[in-house]
């Protein structure tokens, strides 16, 4: 069975048929950032730092409170800091 691609530009595209680009983002950039600053140290300690940046894609990717991703609330986290408490 031939399924066509979806001409909806608005419709995001899941890879795998389950990750969107954003979800592989928050799954890969903690491990791939760990990884190079560790560049350079023993092997121990860039696999260490490899499987501690997976761990935190997987809470980045996993954590969704009240259905939204970590950055949404560290978004509108700062921005109430920055507008202050007392503002609406």
């Amino acid at each position: 069975m031939r399924k066509r691609m979806s001409s909806n530009p608005d419709r995001s595209i899941k890879y795998f048929g389950w990750f969107t680009w954003k979800d592989l983002l928050r799954l890969g950039l903690p491990g791939t950032v760990l990884a190079w600053m560790t560049v350079g140290q023993s092997a121990a300690v860039t696999l260490g730092a490899s499987f501690v940046g997976g761990l935190l894609g997987l809470i980045w990717f996993g954590v969704r409170p009240n259905g939204q991703p970590l950055e949404v609330h560290l978004y509108h986290l700062l921005r109430w800091i920055v507008r202050g408490e007392d503002q609406q």
